[in-house]
């Protein structure tokens, strides 16, 4: 069985700060692009959006005990830290990044905070309220975190299908500029 304690769930999302150096030296391997980058990161944000859905589908379970949703948040606060030291790999390629890929990079940075600070509220709830988990305001709790995961993903990946048109249409222009030419 699972024992919780504060100090063993807590969300530590200082968007790479402290791991910053180790973190500039990994930020990417030659040819890695920042939509590619931004790829595998909505990758594991729409995983994070799941595990954030099935945690608040528990929440709203009667029988449901605390040592599920445990592993639940360890789960979650594991993917939201990961997501961090991605987005802190992105930010370091932000010089090579077009004006649409910053613009991505801002709002996933904005929505990746908000869905982290949710999840410490709900982490705080969590760990404080064993007993209490059926309660209203830890089900808003839960519910906030599974609507930040959710707005996170969307996000991000509207612009990479937004990408993904821009450069179908480019190549149909190619298309035609080059029959055009023959």
């Amino acid at each position: 069985m699972l024992k919780m304690t504060k100090s063993s769930l807590s969300v530590c999302l200082a968007v790479g700060m402290a791991a910053a150096p180790a973190l500039l030296l990994a930020a990417s391997s030659p040819g890695t692009s920042v939509l590619d980058k931004l790829e595998d990161f909505h990758a594991n944000a729409v995983k994070a959006s799941a595990n954030a859905s099935d945690l608040a589908s528990l929440s709203h379970t009667e029988n449901s005990g605390w040592e599920s949703q445990a592993d639940q948040w360890i789960t979650l606060k594991a993917s939201i830290n990961d997501m961090g030291r991605q987005l802190f790999e992105i930010e370091s390629l932000r010089g090579s990044a077009t004006p649409a890929e910053r613009d991505a990079i801002d709002h996933a940075a904005h929505h990746l905070k908000q869905m982290a600070d949710s999840a410490e509220a709900a982490i705080k709830f969590f760990n404080d309220n064993h007993a209490t988990l059926w309660r209203p305001d830890y089900q808003k709790y839960v519910g906030n975190v599974a609507e930040e995961s959710a707005r996170l993903s969307t996000t991000v990946g509207q612009f990479i299908r937004l990408e993904d048109l821009r450069a179908r249409e480019k190549q149909i222009e190619n298309a035609i500029g080059s029959e055009a030419v023959d």
